[in-house]
C-alpha cells in the first residue's frame, strides 16, 4: 500500500511541474509583451518590474516542484530508483545543449561514431 502511496505522490509532483512549467512560460511571454509595450509607451515601468517579479516567483516555483519531484522519486522503494532519480533530476537542471555533448563522448567510447 505504502507503494501505491508513493507512486501517487510521483504522479502529483510530477503534474505539479507541468503546472508550474506552464507558468513560467506564460509569465516569460507575458514580461516580453509588457517590455515592448513599455518601449513603445504604452505602459509604465511599475508594471514591468511587477510582471517580473511573478515571473521570478514562478521560476522559483519550478525549481521547487522539481525538488519535490526528485523526493517524491527518492522514496519510492524499487531496485534502481537511485539511479532512475538522478538522472530525472540532472535531466531537469541541466540544459538540453549540455546532455549532447556526454552523449557524443558515450557514441565515440562505443565505436558508433564514424
Amino acid at each position: 500500500m505504502r507503494t501505491l502511496t508513493e507512486a501517487e505522490a510521483v504522479r502529483n509532483a510530477a503534474l505539479q511541474y507541468e503546472l508550474t512549467r506552464e507558468a513560467q512560460e506564460n509569465y516569460a511571454k507575458a514580461v516580453d509583451f509588457e517590455r515592448g509595450k513599455y518601449r513603445s509607451g504604452h505602459s509604465s515601468l511599475n508594471l514591468v518590474i511587477d510582471l517580473e517579479d511573478r515571473y521570478v516567483r514562478a521560476r522559483l516555483s519550478v525549481i521547487e516542484a522539481i525538488r519535490r519531484y526528485s523526493v517524491s522519486l527518492a522514496r519510492l522503494k524499487f531496485a534502481g530508483v537511485a539511479a532512475l532519480g538522478t538522472g530525472i533530476f540532472v535531466t531537469y537542471l541541466v540544459p538540453t545543449s549540455l546532455l549532447f555533448l556526454p552523449l557524443a563522448q558515450v557514441i565515440t567510447w562505443l565505436g558508433l561514431r564514424k
